[in-house]
């Protein structure tokens, strides 16, 4: 039973994945169209919210990175949606043979190994996408802090998000900071989802390994029989 439990609970994180994805992506999404109301770029790309600096031609201008750095923050969540919505069917479809049949051996009968693997890179990836988003925003907002708000009061700067200054730049009709917070939350989210499931992963190794060694002992080394007394 516990063997099943554990396969339910990987079931149900690789779901978590999915969804978690979305709700990254639609606030990530969101809050770059929002911001080509105030970066300046040419006239084809107006560049990207990450490590976006604060340009002095005519006047002040916050001008976005190359647009392949906002695309590589979308085109791997995104593989690791498709990735989390498969192994979320795989597993779902294992877990209600595990659970309706009543059959404990559904869960030694799974491949560990290449599981682990693809929750391992996915891991590095998202953890990596993470970071790289973080690191991005924040120097975006130190450079409008210290270019575009040093006008403002030293507390007034700092209790103000320098995102929801530079929404007042431009014509918005969601809240910019929000929608970048909580794409940098789910951001951490989904690393932490996909930390859970390769630990889960390498457990479900280590108990495979201890099935398959204790079924070789049974082989060749039979418990003794119980005398019959004639």
């Amino acid at each position: 039973m516990e063997g099943n439990t554990m396969l339910v609970s990987v079931a149900v994180l690789y779901w978590a994945t999915f969804f978690c994805s979305i709700f990254l992506l639609v606030p990530l999404g969101l809050s770059q169209n929002q911001m080509q109301n105030v970066l300046y770029g040419d006239e084809e790309n107006n560049g990207c919210m990450l490590f976006a600096s604060v340009g002095f031609y005519n006047f002040k201008q916050l001008r976005g990175s190359d647009m392949s750095i906002c695309r590589m923050s979308f085109i791997f969540p995104i593989v690791a949606m498709i990735i989390g919505l498969v192994l979320a069917f795989s597993h779902s479809v294992r877990a209600w043979r595990a659970v309706a049949e009543m059959d404990e051996q559904v869960k030694y009968k799974m491949w560990a190994w290449p599981w682990l693997i693809v929750d391992f890179v996915v891991l590095l990836i998202m953890a990596l996408c993470a970071s790289y988003t973080s690191v991005g925003l924040v120097t975006t907002c130190d450079d409008i802090r210290r270019h575009m708000m040093s006008d403002l009061h030293y507390l007034e700067q700092h209790l103000q998000s320098c995102f929801t200054y530079i929404a007042g730049e431009g014509s918005m009709r969601i809240d910019l900071a929000v929608c970048v917070y909580l794409a940098v939350a789910m951001y951490w989210l989904l690393t932490v989802l996909w930390l859970a499931l390769t630990i889960m992963a390498i457990l479900r190794v280590r108990r495979n390994a201890r099935h398959r060694r204790r079924l070789r002992n049974e082989l060749f080394f039979p418990p003794p029989q119980p005398e019959t007394a004639l």
